[in-house]
């Protein structure tokens, strides 16, 4: 039997062609037949793609290795700890061994005369040194009262002018008013002599004393106390 591809009829074997469409039928046939054989050289190409893909579907995908971050930042934080520790007691034992190097220096120095004779003379001269005269008593007690806040300003630098302007009329701050004064002179001389060289580093020292001044004076004013200060408070310029 030879079927017509095109309309679908069946005829005898001996036909040529489709009564129906005129289509031939053995031509047909064989197309087909053709058609349905397979290409040897796309089984070649094939071939291979299908080793590929038999060879990639064999492959497993690997999983994602992600960093755990949280874990890494833990152990870091674990070991700095550990070496912060060990660091501190390292500076532990070198305090600890200072330390004793001093008292055993101390305990060796304080028995001997020499040092004993010095350190006694020294303590004197200081304690005559901050042994200033203390005038409070001459001051009215109103007056202390009122212009204690703005006697503190007369050993801030140049804002002895606050009390300059404002307690003019107040005894009690022109009194620390004019020890603000002296000692923003010598500041003044002081930081101009540290410029100087070799010997400059000297006169940078002194600021230091100049400004436990400053706190001394401070503290005798906000405590309402008319005392003079060390070395400069015998100096007058305001009266």
């Amino acid at each position: 039997m030879k079927k017509c591809p095109r309309c679908g009829l069946t005829f005898a074997d001996d036909n040529r062609y489709c009564t129906s469409c005129g289509s031939p039928l053995e031509d047909v046939i064989e197309q087909v037949a053709e058609s349905s054989e397979p290409d040897p050289e796309e089984e070649d190409v094939a071939e291979p793609q299908s080793e590929t893909s038999e060879q990639a579907s064999d492959e497993k995908p690997e999983p994602d290795k992600k960093p755990d971050f949280e874990q890494k930042a833990a152990n870091m934080a674990d070991d700095l700890s550990e070496a912060l520790g060990e660091l501190g007691a390292a500076a532990k034992k070198v305090v600890e061994k200072i330390g004793d190097k001093a008292k055993e220096g101390y305990e060796k120095f304080k028995d001997d005369e020499t040092f004993n004779k010095y350190s006694g003379k020294a303590k004197e001269g200081f304690e005559k040194v901050m042994d200033t005269p203390d005038s409070t008593s001459e001051y009215d007690a109103a007056d202390v009262e009122n212009n204690k806040i703005i006697s503190l300003f007369a050993y801030l630098g140049i804002l002895f002018i606050v009390p300059l302007l404002a307690g003019k009329d107040s005894k009690y701050a022109r009194f620390h008013t004019n020890q603000g004064i002296i000692l923003f002179i010598l500041y003044i001389i002081l930081v101009f002599l540290s410029t100087f060289p070799h010997i400059g580093w000297v006169f940078t020292i002194a600021q230091i004393f100049v400004a436990l001044l400053a706190i001394l004076g401070i503290i005798n004013a906000v405590t309402g106390k008319a005392r003079e200060l060390p070395l400069i408070g015998k100096f007058r310029i305001l009266k």
